[in-house]
């Protein structure tokens, strides 16, 4: 679709060639310093494609990292929920605590390897999400600008909240067992129970965005909020911008 709205819809062609001004529109910031040439707008049409995949599959990355080490928690908490109301041995909620440790001390040295790329997903996806947002304001010049565009949109969106509920996931399953602790029986509440359960109203376990952010549900209404305050301060400086308008261009 991005290729045909701008192909057979260029209502302001950059060159006499529709395959030549797409190259060039799409790798405009080279041809703002360099002259125009075939192989570097090929070059740049590749470098476009391969950081579109690295994109997304650091999305992905952190989603399926996200569904590994909350699958781990929800392993625990189904044990914890089958075990929970009937009087255990302390041996078990040992077990269970170590059990626990380890898994938060994993997902501790997880986030320390993964934070980094934790903070441009979640930042990148935030500034497209903006940018995007501020574009659909502009009137669509076709019908397939329009279909390209509102879909680009709503897979970005889709995205992006993936990657935040799946990476999530993590601190919603750390803080169950706090829950299921509280079914416990008062005849089987034994001390090391009320070990676990300090450390569980003590922890706060979750992915970070180099320690700026932790990845809770939480954060997707910041985000939400963060999107609505940019983009009321944009669109009062906002102009429409006729694509279709070829006044500023002149075909080579």
């Amino acid at each position: 679709l991005s290729i045909i709205s701008v192909v057979y819809y260029d209502f302001c062609p950059r060159r006499s060639d529709p395959v030549e001004s797409y190259l060039l529109g799409a790798s405009a910031q080279l041809f703002e310093v360099f002259p125009y040439s075939n192989w570097l707008a090929w070059l740049g049409k590749i470098q476009n494609v391969l950081l579109t995949f690295g994109w997304s599959y650091m999305d992905i990355f952190l989603m399926m990292l996200g569904m590994g080490l909350s699958e781990m928690l929800a392993r625990l908490n189904r044990s914890l929920e089958q075990q929970v109301r009937q009087p255990m041995p302390e041996a078990y909620w040992t077990w269970s605590r170590t059990l626990y440790r380890s898994i938060v001390e994993l997902i501790r040295e997880v986030d320390d390897a993964v934070s980094g790329i934790m903070l441009i997903s979640f930042g990148s996806n935030l500034y497209f999400i903006c940018l995007q947002l501020l574009k659909s304001i502009n009137t669509m010049p076709s019908s397939a600008h329009a279909v390209y565009f509102y879909f680009s949109l709503l897979f970005l969106l889709s995205r992006s909240t993936a990657v935040l509920l799946f990476v999530s996931a993590i601190n919603d399953q750390a803080r169950e067992p706090l829950r299921l602790l509280r079914l416990v029986p008062l005849k089987g509440y034994h001390p090391e129970v009320f070990r676990f359960a300090a450390e569980l109203a003590s922890d706060q376990v979750a992915l970070t965005g180099l320690k700026f952010f932790n990845v809770t549900r939480k954060l997707f209404l910041a985000m939400a909020g963060t999107v609505a305050t940019y983009e009321l301060v944009l669109i009062q400086f906002h102009e429409d911008k006729k694509t279709w308008d070829c006044s500023p261009f002149n075909l080579d």
